[in-house]
Parts: C-alpha cells; sequence; structure tokens
C-alpha cells in the first residue's frame, strides 16, 4: 500500500515494506535512493514489519510510486463500502487473467521485449 501526503508544501510517499520487497523481487529498475533506503546491510521482512512504511520524498521517488500500478494506493480505496471494494476486486481480477493470458499466448522474443 502507498499513502501520498503533502508535507510542509512537499508531496512524499510512505510505501508499505511488504510492497518495496515485491518490487525487489520483480525485474523492474529500482532508483538508487529507494534501495538504499530500505536495503541497508540485512534487511528481513516478515510479520514483525511487513505492515511498517517506508517514506519517500525525492520528488523522482514520489513519481516513481506514483506510477506503479500494483501497488494499491489506499486513497484511491478508504471510503469505498464493502460492495465497492468487491466489484473492484473482481475487476483487477479481470484485467489480471488478461494481461495473464496476453502473456502466455507471446512468444520468447515478445517477452523479452515487453
Amino acid at each position: 500500500m502507498k499513502l501520498f501526503h503533502t508535507e510542509n508544501g512537499k508531496e512524499v510517499v510512505y510505501v508499505q515494506m511488504q510492497d518495496i520487497m515485491h518490487l525487489n523481487q520483480s525485474d523492474l529498475p529500482i532508483p538508487a535512493s529507494i534501495y538504499t533506503k530500505v536495503f541497508t546491510g540485512v534487511t528481513i521482512v516478515d510479520d514483525s514489519n511487513r505492515f511498517d512504511f517506508v517514506r519517500f520524498d525525492e520528488e523522482y521517488e514520489v513519481s516513481f510510486f506514483r506510477d506503479l500500478e500494483f501497488v494499491i494506493d489506499y486513497d484511491k480505496y478508504k471510503d469505498l463500502t464493502d460492495e465497492q471494494l468487491e466489484e473492484e476486486g473482481k475487476k483487477l481480477a479481470v484485467k489480471a487473467n488478461e494481461i495473464a493470458e496476453k502473456w502466455n499466448n507471446m512468444s520468447e522474443e515478445e517477452r523479452k521485449k515487453y
């Protein structure tokens, strides 16, 4: 989950450790400042800290996380009813299945390209 705020006239984002770990396991290039803020020494994420948030305040860091669709933006969902949340979940499941189907139908060459 990610939370965007304005603090002292500057936009910042707080991102949960579990999402940062998913990002780290992806093939996406991670800005060096994000990597060094989180992964200093040995970083272990478990049930005791996976919901902890890390603050990012550089403009390019905020922009990087704003563009990541797979990290849930709290503000987008916080005011929804249970029924609306369920409907959003269904929409996301359909979208994920469509992406998976496209991926599965690609050749090795196309997969490398995308």
